[in-house]
């Protein structure tokens, strides 16, 4: 696995994912999954066997209940690939919550939910954004127990701001036996083949890019993507107006008049409404 899709919060549901490996992504992952929701039999995943290379990523506080989290969606669905806790999370909610990078100063809740997720038939990974510095960063590594690391060249405070450091992420790939992936920045996959070519990683994974064009990891952008997405929804019984309208917003960035295109869309109250302006739009 080298292009992954980044799973992305109340974005990346089964369509787009299934759009986004359609046009190359060789992995790709669930919306993060809130570990005492599952627990309690909350929290349910919009899965399909068919698929490729899917990853699950939890977010929690308590190592222990992260660990049961993840192994209880695998159980679940056995076809998942790669189990992943999301370590890398800058929101002030999640954070203050305890997880999400909270966590990167935690290492020891974080080693008992790998130990947990062990007992399953998949890759272990961790998602991490850097610490102070890239000393401190790679002790971390160390001392995780993991398949493989996806590693966001930012700290938590600088949430998305400024630019990913792509030179910490190398060093660690130079520093570190298991595979690393990069994430910050890219803007298709031409830019992430650069990166591992250059050693900066074993593989990267794109997250903002795709969202306005899943088509991203074959350097393309062909017309016609929403159309696309909305018979994927159709297939899968998946139609939702707010989402749909999210969808056709971000698929329309970069495209002749979108901007009008996106004033109209935001104002619209039916599906045959928004079939009709993207038809007119050729989004």
């Amino acid at each position: 696995m080298k292009s992954f899709l980044a799973p992305i919060d109340k974005y990346s549901n089964l369509p787009f994912r299934l759009l986004c490996q359609k046009y190359g992504a060789e992995a790709v992952c669930v919306p993060f999954v809130q570990a005492p929701a599952v627990v309690r039999g909350k929290e349910q995943i919009d899965a399909m066997p068919e698929e490729r290379n899917l990853g699950l990523q939890v977010v929690g506080a308590k190592g222990e209940e992260v660990g049961r989290a993840a192994l209880l969606l695998y159980k679940r669905y056995p076809f998942i690939k790669w189990l992943n806790i999301n370590c890398g999370c800058p929101s002030v909610r999640t954070r203050n919550c305890g997880g999400g990078s909270a966590l990167l100063y935690k290492p020891e809740e974080i080693k008992k939910a790998l130990a947990i997720m062990r007992r399953a038939d998949a890759l272990i990974s961790v998602k991490i954004r850097i610490l102070e510095d890239r000393e401190r960063t790679l002790a971390l590594c160390k001392r995780l127990d993991v398949d493989f690391i996806i590693v966001h060249g930012r700290r938590p405070e600088e949430f998305y701001t400024g630019r990913a450091d792509w030179e910490v992420i190398k060093y660690l790939k130079e520093n570190l036996e298991v595979p690393v992936i990069g994430n910050g920045d890219l803007k298709s996959a031409l830019e992430g083949w650069e990166r591992v070519r250059a050693g900066y990683c074993d593989g990267f994974m794109i997250a903002r890019a795709a969202m306005s064009n899943p088509a991203v990891f074959s350097n393309s952008r062909p017309r016609g993507m929403f159309k696309e997405y909305l018979r994927l929804c159709e297939r899968f019984g998946m139609l939702d107006l707010k989402d749909l309208k999210m969808k056709a917003i971000q698929f329309s960035k970069g495209l002749p008049n979108s901007a009008h295109f996106r004033e109209r869309a935001a104002s619209l109250h039916s599906l045959e409404e928004l079939l009709s302006l993207c038809e007119e739009f050729r989004v």
